[in-house]
């Protein structure tokens, strides 16, 4: 099967954008825009990213325990491009972030976020799936849609009524 066949056949599938968000010992956070997100469970209650293996972000991910997931809405393709960038470390994105009261760090304005506690992950090419168990998770009551792409493009959804 040829590879640029099977990625045009993935473009096809319209996905939400997710920011993933973590930190290490210095505090020197690592972030990155992610598609690959999905529910997993509700009991116990879990979800999935899967992570480029060659990402910095997958590095830290494998060392730290916690990590954050933001679901972007519609007016947020800054944030979506600032963070599918190259990894940040000098936080000269702050304005983007939001900290916790439990010191976890989130996209601000989101629709919505999970924390999650690593539980597994799951070698799969050139790529991991990282399980994760929610431990915290809040929602806005914005009436702003979420992100979407697809056909690597940036897209606003609209509700079928």
């Amino acid at each position: 099967m040829h590879k640029d066949n099977i990625k045009q056949c993935f473009k096809r599938f319209i996905a939400g954008v997710t920011v993933l968000l973590t930190e290490d010992e210095k505090t020197d956070f690592k972030g990155m825009t992610c598609t690959a997100f999905s529910a997993v469970s509700l009991e116990p209650p879990l979800i999935l990213n899967c992570i480029n293996k060659s990402s910095k972000t997958n590095i830290k991910l494998l060392e730290n325990e916690i990590y954050t997931v933001s679901i972007l809405n519609e007016n947020q393709i800054s944030i979506a491009n600032h963070f599918a960038g190259s990894t940040i470390k000098d936080w000269e994105n702050e304005k983007y972030i939001e900290k916790l009261e439990n010191n976890q760090f989130i996209i601000k304005d989101c629709l919505s976020y999970f924390i999650c506690k690593k539980d597994k992950v799951i070698d799969a090419g050139d790529h991991n799936i990282f399980i994760g168990e929610i431990i915290d998770c809040n929602f806005s009551n914005s009436a702003q849609l979420p992100l979407s792409y697809f056909q690597s493009n940036y897209a606003k959804i609209k509700p079928l009524k």
